[in-house]
């Protein structure tokens, strides 16, 4: 049948041109991806006609230096991260990727903050535990039938694309070393003296240096290793798992066509796309804070209760060690969340929060305890005039007295509690933020979005709310 000679005939062996034209007669209806794929090659062939001279290994390499860097880095939290979500919930936990990783970094973070008080935060000490904690990852993906699952974000959709084109544009960044003045200053500095001396060095005059800095910690991993750029690529990673944690929570409270526009209002947002590049503390914060939020609204909280309320506290706890800021922004929401959770279940699992509450102090405690030992004051430069300290011009008393309020804010503190979300708004102090009134779009969408009636929207809400008076 079909081409196959019948006996005794010798079969025609037609030229290859000829196939070709049979199959493009049959085919006369090409699919959508065809002329797709032609336009691709012929942009890429007049590209490469106009830029003839072609980059030399040295610019080849230090376009794939900051995913190589990645790659190792995030093997090593990987490596780090299973062992402790392991520990928190069990051996037959299937944890969330943004989960497992970002612990893994608070553990990094925590660990090397005692070496550092304990002055063992020397340059080959951090190389030997980066190289350990990536092989160790490394094991565990070929070996191990670990497999963390993903937000279910469709790259393929319009919110997709543009995600992944700011990811790819941003990362670009990474290429050149940072230059932001304030990672100069003291986000990299401090940390480049911390292995110089093996651990914490106090500048009296400069009181940044008393400030917690588990990202700072984080960041030894990179001076130590490729430099400061790896640094700037440490915290664009930790954008990326607070951009995964923002697809699980859409996707936990509006199915998985939530999780990639959560995803993508996050990794969008102004302020996101103009600190992605830096070396500095925020994505950090919103990683461990969004993480923290993630490990609150999964099942665990119902199956190990004051389990997952004590690895929730670690990664709120570690916001807090990487900027006080996070205690009013991370801390008191996500334990909010966690109070509203308790209380909405039976029977009630009080050992959530207080697992939170605990595990968030031991996280912030040793950069408490450091600064105590400098100073006589846990939590300088605030806090002066009931604390003590030695005389510094940055002060909490000083700073709220200089905050300047509008002619029409009353003065009653409960009427400005309950008024601030739309002041700020629309009239946002000097540090504020940029995003303004753009956020109100949201509203109308969250409104509609039928899960808003369980307990975890109920959570989410709260945390929202306490963020923003925060």
């Amino acid at each position: 049948m079909g081409d196959n000679p019948e006996p005794g005939t010798t079969a025609v062996q037609r030229p290859s041109f000829a196939i070709l034209l049979e199959v493009s007669e049959t085919d006369q209806a090409p699919s959508a991806s065809q002329p797709t794929a032609l336009m691709v090659a012929l942009l890429a062939a007049l590209v490469l006609w106009l830029y003839r001279d072609a980059p030399g290994p040295e610019t080849a390499l230090r376009l794939v230096m900051p995913g190589l860097w990645l790659a190792v880095w995030s093997l090593a939290c990987l490596g780090a991260g299973v062992w402790a979500v392991r520990a928190f919930l069990g051996t037959d936990h299937h944890p969330r990727l943004e989960v497992v990783l970002s612990t893994g970094a608070a553990a990094v973070a925590l660990v090397g903050t005692l070496a550092a008080a304990a002055g063992l935060l020397g340059t080959l000490a951090v190389r030997v535990a980066v190289g350990l904690l990536a092989a160790e990852g490394l094991r565990l993906l070929a070996v191990s039938r670990i497999r963390p699952r993903l937000p279910a974000i469709a790259l393929a959709s319009g919110p997709g694309i543009l995600l992944v084109a700011a990811g790819v544009l941003t990362a670009a960044v990474l290429t050149t070393p940072p230059v932001m003045f304030d990672a100069l200053n003291y986000h990299l500095a401090f940390p480049a003296r911390w292995l110089g001396a093996g651990g914490f060095v106090e500048f009296p005059r400069h009181f940044f240096s008393y400030y917690p800095s588990a990202h700072g910690v984080l960041y030894t991993s990179a001076l130590a290793t490729v430099g400061p750029w790896g640094a700037a690529a440490i915290h664009w990673w930790m954008g990326a798992l607070a951009v995964l944690a923002a697809g699980t929570l859409g996707e936990r409270l509006a199915g998985p066509r939530a999780a990639t526009w959560s995803a993508g209002c996050f990794a969008l947002a102004p302020v996101t796309l103009e600190v992605a590049g830096f070396a500095i503390a925020d994505l950090a914060v919103a990683a461990w804070g969004g993480t923290a939020l993630v490990v609150l609204l999964s099942d665990d909280v119902r199956l190990r209760p004051w389990r997952a309320g004590a690895l929730a506290g670690v990664l709120a706890g570690s916001a807090a060690a990487a900027k006080y800021l996070a205690l009013a922004t991370v801390v008191v929401p996500v334990g909010l969340a966690a109070i509203v959770l308790v209380l909405s279940v039976r029977p009630r699992r009080i050992g959530t929060a207080v697992a939170f509450a605990l595990a968030a102090v031991v996280a912030l405690a040793p950069w408490l305890v450091r600064n105590t030992a400098w100073t006589g004051n846990p939590v300088y430069p605030y806090l002066q005039s009931t604390l003590g300290g030695p005389p510094c011009e940055r002060d909490l008393a000083r700073e709220l007295d200089a905050t300047e309020l509008d002619v029409a804010t009353p003065s009653s503190p409960v009427v400005r509690i309950v008024t601030a979300p739309i002041v700020r708004t629309f009239h946002p102090l000097k540090s504020g933020g940029r995003l303004g009134p753009q956020w109100l779009i949201l509203l109308p969408a969250a409104l509609i979005l039928p899960a808003l009636r369980s307990r975890s929207a109920l959570a989410l809400w709260v945390a929202a709310l306490a963020g923003t008076l925060a």
